[in-house]
């Protein structure tokens, strides 16, 4: 017997079973060659499932069928680059390959090790399952208003999802995802919401979204005042309304040196700078700590009444240094020549511009021999009268 080819899948003392191929008998010589064809059948080997990989791990699967039950087969296939396993079937015919990644495997071929029977399955697509979170925001309607939110959409319907991120403070948050698969971090004020993660409790899967900025409008208040009941007295004070009840603000602002104060707003939403005396205030700001939303309030003028600088001497409220000859100085008008005095005048944002003494007793409005704007300007007069010291603070305006 010659010629074809042989595939032996399974013999014993009583029974030969040949698979596919061609044989002829040529124990009768050349001229009485037989030929017989004997064709079994296909090969039943097949891919009776497969389990695609969570989250790009290497947890896929595929298994096959039609088998013969205790034996080993080689499996042979190309994900990229050309692999071959040996490994035996389970007594139901089956054999499992595990630890898949996701890809394409292609030129699956399965192939009996002792008979060298084998057949080319084709391919298949195993796919990664993982999340493919998508993130949206909306800020809040005002810097009071903590209606800011964070969308993340693009999740498996009605699942329960576990989300951590950063405001400061490490959050942790259950959540279910409704029927568009979407779920919304609501309540949420202005601010830095770093490393956001989203993860699948049910798959281990998790994925990073980054930061998101809430951002809002300025804060929205309005000030009062009250004036000082003398100018040396320390009573004045103004107010800060329209503010979120119960909340630490850092309110900010300048005399003739800057200041911060960390105040707590009542129940109305009011903070209260008392203690003040009389002189300009300029450069007001108010900052909710927490969320570092501001407001810059006008400047607030607190006046007073002098019992005893009109005693001493009087200020000009304005002066036009024009060079018309009219008014071109600002100075004091002593009372009293007994009055000793020194005189500072600072611009709005608290710097030193002139130093004034009975025998240096006027300003023509310049500064190292540059004019100055058109302000308000304020001074602070250290004097004695009667042989007692006083202070007095006031302003005035210099018109161009």
């Amino acid at each position: 017997m010659f010629g074809g080819s042989v595939c032996l899948l399974n013999t014993n003392s009583n029974n030969l079973k040949i698979g596919v191929g061609a044989y002829r008998d040529s124990e009768n010589g050349t001229n009485k060659g037989a030929v017989w064809i004997l064709n079994f059948g296909e090969l039943t080997y097949a891919i009776e499932s497969f389990s695609n990989p969570n989250c790009d791990a290497m947890d896929g699967n595929i298994t096959f069928s039609g088998l013969e039950a205790n034996k080993t087969y080689q499996v042979s296939y190309n994900n990229g680059s050309l692999k071959t396993i040996n490994q035996n079937s389970d007594p139901d015919g089956r054999l499992i390959l595990t630890s898949q990644s996701s890809g394409t495997y292609s030129d699956i071929v399965v192939t009996d090790v002792n008979t060298k029977c084998s057949k080319n399955i084709g391919q298949i697509e195993l796919s990664s399952f993982s999340l493919n979170a998508n993130s949206a925001f909306s800020n809040p309607t005002t810097c009071n208003a903590p209606d800011g939110s964070i969308t993340i959409s693009g999740l498996s319907v009605n699942r329960s999802y576990s989300i951590t991120y950063n405001d400061g403070s490490n959050q942790f948050v259950t959540q279910v995802s409704d029927a568009n698969g979407t779920l919304v971090l609501s309540g949420l004020q202005a601010g830095s919401y770093s490393e956001i993660e989203i993860s699948d409790p049910q798959t281990g899967c998790s994925e990073n979204l980054g930061q998101i900025d809430l951002s809002a409008p300025p804060l929205t208040a309005q000030i009062s005042f009250r004036n000082p009941t003398s100018c040396d007295a320390f009573d004045g004070a103004f107010m800060v309304s329209g503010l979120l009840e119960n909340t630490t603000y850092e309110l900010s602002y300048s005399d003739y040196v800057s200041h911060s104060e960390t105040l707590i707003s009542d129940a109305n939403g009011i903070i209260y700078l008392n203690g003040l005396p009389s002189g300009i205030y300029s450069n007001i700001e108010v900052k909710q700590i927490n969320s570092n939303c501001l407001v810059n309030l006008p400047d607030v003028k607190l006046e007073c009444i002098s019992r005893e600088v009109n005693q001493c001497f009087k200020s000009k409220q304005y002066f036009t240094p024009n060079g018309d000859g009219q008014n071109d100085f600002w100075s004091l008008e002593i009372l009293d020549i007994n009055c000793d005095f020194k005189l500072n005048i600072f611009d709005r944002y608290g710097k030193l511009i002139k130093t004034l003494n009975p025998e240096n007793n006027k300003w023509d409005g310049t500064y190292r021999g540059a004019k100055m704007p058109a302000d308000d300007y304020w001074f602070l007069v250290n004097y004695f009268y009667d042989s007692k010291p006083y202070e007095f603070k006031s302003h005035f305006a210099l018109i161009r």
